[in-house]
Parts: structure tokens; sequence; C-alpha cells
């Protein structure tokens, strides 16, 4: 009885020490996230929770969310106090574990006075200028150009350093940079005229979720990588881009 007993310690012991959580044991996933519009609401409404729920409604786990700036959302999960952060580009960062699949891609843009670049000729036009983009979304490691790089806090105060000549070049996803200039009153309260400057493509980056460097982000990053090719090819992906008006689907089908 007693080797029976030892046995059975035996195989619990190994189990336990397995390095995949069982599915069933994970009840919930936190993510973290700067505020975008149409895709990461406060509320929990946008195109990308939505994407995000679908994946993991399958295995009944439910998803917890919280906004912070982008740089804060990369070092939660450095430091293990959140399970993923939306959006990152692959390899970004060393320290997370990054999914086959992506959800969506960024057509990163630049944004610039049409005066500084009469000729513009796409990134090799940014050699030794004055660069910004927001911090933490680390462009310098798509582009392989010398810069003069200024990490900001703020689309806004990114506005206002074009403004004053102590920036060349902004750099941020087409999306954001439209949403931004939108915005008539800050434009006129700064003395931004939209007609004195251009926006042009520089490239596109596919977008993930960065799971956390442990046995629960390596659980989590199975599932997500089980689950969304069966939304993807029964529609429900395509769906819920159309639902938020997202004209471009970054997916071959």
């Amino acid at each position: 009885m007693k080797r029976f007993t030892f046995g059975l310690l035996i195989i619990f012991s190994f189990l336990g020490s397995s390095p995949y959580v069982l599915a069933g044991d994970i009840k919930q996933i936190s993510i973290v996230s700067e505020e975008w519009e149409n895709n990461t609401h406060k509320d929990g409404t946008g195109l990308y929770w939505d994407i995000i729920r679908k994946v993991y409604d399958i295995e009944n786990i439910k998803m917890k969310i919280k906004i912070v700036p982008y740089a804060r959302s990369v070092h939660m999960v450095k430091m293990q106090k959140a399970d993923a952060w939306v959006a990152s580009y692959i390899n970004e960062e060393p320290f997370p574990l990054y999914p086959k699949w992506h959800f969506d891609a960024d057509v990163v843009s630049a944004l610039f006075k049409k005066v500084k670049f009469p000729d513009w000729k796409g990134v090799n036009s940014l050699s030794n200028k004055k660069v910004g983009w927001i911090r933490g979304y680390d462009y310098n490691e798509y582009i392989d150009i010398k810069m003069q790089v200024d990490e900001l806090n703020s689309r806004k105060s990114a506005l206002g350093l074009l403004v004053k000549d102590r920036l060349d070049v902004f750099i941020d996803a087409i999306v954001e940079i439209k949403n931004e200039l939108e915005n008539k009153d800050l434009l006129k309260k700064i003395g931004f005229k939209i007609d004195d400057y251009r926006i042009e493509k520089l490239l596109q980056l596919n977008l993930y979720l960065a799971f956390i460097n442990n046995d629960r982000g390596k659980q989590l990053r199975s599932i997500w990588d089980k689950n969304f090719p069966i939304l993807l090819k029964n529609g429900t992906i395509k769906a819920l881009f159309d639902q938020y008006k997202v004209k471009k689907f970054p997916f071959e089908m």
C-alpha cells in the first residue's frame, strides 16, 4: 500500500511540474492596452476587444482589461502583472511570447511639412532627421536608418513640435494620425495648418498579442493559435471587421 501511495505521489508530482497549465484551470485573461478609437475603448468595446473575447470565449475564459499608456502596458507584461498587451509588432521586445497569428496590421506613416521634403524618398528621407513617435513604439527596430529619435508621450505634443520645427517627422499608424488631425480645435490652437503637411506610407506591420513569458503565457498563446484560425475560417473575424467598418482586412483569403 505504501508503494502504491508513493507511486501516485510521483505521478501527481510529475503532472504538477508540467510546463503547461490545463486550459480548464485558466478562468480569466488580463490584457492591457493603450486606448485606440474603434479598437480598445475603456468600456470594453472595440474591434480588438471583440476579437480577443471571441477567441477565449471558446474556452470559457473571461477577459479582464486595463487601459494604460503603451510603454506601461509593455512593462506590466514584463513584470508579470498582466497576461498580454495589445498590440505589439513581431519581436518588438525580446521578452514576451509571440503567437503565430496576428489580428490586424498597422499602415505606419510619416507626417511632415511639405517644405521640408520637396522630394520625398520614403524611409531614406529619414536619414539624420529629427523623428518622433509615441513612447514604446520602437519603430527603429523596423527602420534601418540612422535618425535623431524623440519618444513622445502624446500625439498632441507631436503636432506642436512639428509646428515649431522641433521635429521633422512624426511616425504613427495612419489611422491614429488621421484621428488626431480631425481635432480642429487643437489644430487651430497650436497653429497647425493641414495644407502645409503631407502623410506618406512607410511600411506595414502586423499586430500581435504579446504574452507573458511563463507557463500560463504558453497556454494562453496555444489557445490563441488554436482558436483564431477557426474564427478566421468561419467568417467571424471578417464579420467583426465589417461591423466596425474597417475597409482593410489584413488576411489573405
